[in-house]
């Protein structure tokens, strides 16, 4: 699979795609909704060149665009029901 990320000065956009192709084109349409919303004044012309796209794998950990973890390699800790704490809040009434 592959995400797209487009940073502007006030929003961070991610798009998935299963080619970089269709990456960058959720991201063209996600950007082209954007616009259409806020009444945004640049094109996605305008905008494209920005664009950076990543390869992933479910299990994947990515920092920005940095991998940290890669998923062919084995977790660093197996998670377990016993290892993995779940906070659990209260709901008052």
């Amino acid at each position: 699979m592959y995400w797209a990320t487009l940073e502007t000065t006030n929003y961070r956009f991610t798009a998935f795609g299963f080619t970089p192709e269709d990456a960058l084109e959720t991201m063209r349409a996600t950007w082209e909704e954007h616009a259409r919303q806020t009444s945004a004044t640049w094109y996605w012309e305008d905008v494209a060149d920005g664009v950076s796209v990543n390869f992933t794998r479910v299990g994947d950990g990515w920092r920005g665009n940095d991998l940290l973890i890669n998923s062919n390699q084995p977790p660093r800790v197996k998670a377990t029901p016993s290892t993995v704490k779940i906070k659990r809040e209260r709901v008052k009434k």
